[in-house]
């Protein structure tokens, strides 16, 4: 009788407490930026090496990536733009679910031209709540070029970079970058 009147007490306080809380109207993204510090955090604790494969004009060159220039290089790919990544700047989310490949794909667009980071798209794997890989856009002007990024990150393996520089609108440069961190294939 005496846990039943505690537990009715506590639940009445409980419904009370969560009556009084006050909703956020705004759209909640994703916790990309969480996803990204926790990657990149367990890949400066693994004992293994960043191994850089870069092609380039039909020339391949393969060299360990210190970490530290990895974390920057990161940074100022796309992590400084996520932590702004909302509704008010300019980002759209859609949630497309496949049947077919069993997973959710998360895409938030940027519906503005201006450079930077415009598209990302985070997939999960239907049953998991864990994104399995990220796609991302960017452009990025430089001078008279204009460089366009495709980025994939693999979670806990490998990310690629592959740009494309443009000067008045011809392609004068390709470029491949594989970053990989885990042994698994």
């Amino acid at each position: 009788m005496i846990y039943a009147i505690r537990f009715s007490v506590i639940s009445i306080v409980a419904v009370l407490f969560a009556c009084n809380i006050k909703q956020d109207s705004d759209p909640s993204y994703y916790p990309v930026v969480n996803f990204f510090t926790q990657e990149i955090a367990a890949i400066d604790t693994l004992p293994l090496a960043i191994f850089h494969v870069k092609i380039e004009k039909d020339h391949s060159d393969t060299s360990i990536f210190p970490k530290e220039e990895f974390r920057k290089m990161t940074n100022s790919f796309f992590i400084h733009e996520l932590k702004e990544m909302n509704a008010e700047n300019g980002f759209k989310e859609t949630v497309i679910h496949d049947e077919q490949l069993k997973e959710t794909t998360l895409s938030y667009i940027k519906e503005d031209s201006n450079p930077g980071l415009f598209k990302i798209e985070l997939h999960i794997r239907d049953g998991e709540s864990i994104v399995h890989s990220v796609y991302m856009e960017r452009i990025d002007k430089e001078k008279d070029l204009e460089i366009s990024r495709k980025i994939l990150w693999l979670a806990g393996k490998e990310m690629i970079v592959q740009s494309m520089a443009y000067s008045n609108g011809n392609a004068v440069e390709n470029r491949s970058d594989r970053f990989r961190w885990s042994v698994e294939n």
